[in-house]
């Protein structure tokens, strides 16, 4: 499916991508609120518990993995947003974390947007958002090695 899309296509989807950043220690999302993101994380690592306080059995999230999938449920269900999926979680920031995230409201939009252009298959969907990812942050690293400023002055909007 991916091989078959134009690099106009591709970039269309990255649009909604938003690069975030979370301190160290920081909450990102706590157990009972609602999930509005999807997170790439592409460096620093972050703990999840199914306590609301962060404690208790922990599992790692780092560069590479994602957080949020559930919300590629909720999209292509056409929910409402007033229904937005609840995190099951809480997700702290262990190290300083950065990560490429899409909204929900973003998400619904490039679905309706473009699901006529782009066939978004819901079993396909990751393995696309992946490759989105990837392309991002091959762009990022270019424009990091070109600058030598850092991604402090990086513009995503």
């Amino acid at each position: 499916m991916l091989k078959a899309k134009s690099e106009q296509q591709l970039l269309l989807i990255c649009e909604y991508l938003k690069l975030v950043h979370y301190n160290e220690r920081n909450y990102i999302v706590r157990k009972g609120d609602p999930l509005d993101a999807i997170l790439f994380i592409t460096q620093g690592i972050c703990w999840t518990s199914k306590n609301s306080d962060g404690r208790g059995r922990t599992q790692c999230i780092e560069k590479g993995h994602s957080y949020g999938e559930e919300l590629l449920d909720w999209g292509f269900n056409d929910s409402p947003p007033s229904d937005l999926p609840i995190s099951k979680e809480t997700v702290k920031a262990h190290t300083k974390v950065e990560a490429f995230a899409l909204m929900a409201n973003d998400l619904t939009t490039a679905i309706s947007r473009h699901t006529k252009q782009l066939p978004l298959q819901k079993q396909l969907y990751e393995q696309f958002v992946s490759a989105l990812l990837k392309r991002r942050t091959k762009i990022l690293r270019r424009w990091r090695s070109r600058s030598k400023e850092g991604f402090h002055a990086l513009d995503t909007s």
